[in-house]
């Protein structure tokens, strides 16, 4: 864009998403993403979190944190590495656990 009081070239403000303009090159860009959200949509200048890899699947879209699904079923003890379920131990008389059922039971 020419001033006509200064004969001076300028480059037109940034509109859209886009704000953050680059006087060499008068190119608009998004501005960094801050915070847990560090994938930069180039269309929308919208930060997302990356994507859950490994046995955490459940994503938390505020902190980018991955987690594990609960457990269900009788598998109610959760390992937050493996995100695997497991049965509570056997307490008492009963040590015979059911890895299926979680159910206890007598020695033979």
């Amino acid at each position: 864009v020419l001033d006509p009081q200064t004969c001076q070239c300028s480059c037109e403000d940034c509109t859209g998403p886009q704000t953050v303009l680059d006087p060499q090159t008068c190119q608009c860009s998004c501005e960094d993403c801050t915070g847990p959200q560090t994938i930069l949509d180039p269309q929308t200048c919208e930060c997302s979190c990356e994507d859950c890899t490994g046995p955490q699947t459940v994503l938390d879209p505020q902190t980018c944190q991955c987690s594990c699904e609960d457990c269900t079923g009788p598998q109610t003890i959760l390992d937050p590495q493996t995100c695997e379920c497991s049965c509570e131990d056997c307490t008492g008389p009963q040590t015979i656990l059911d890895p299926q059922t979680c159910q206890c039971s007598c020695p033979d």
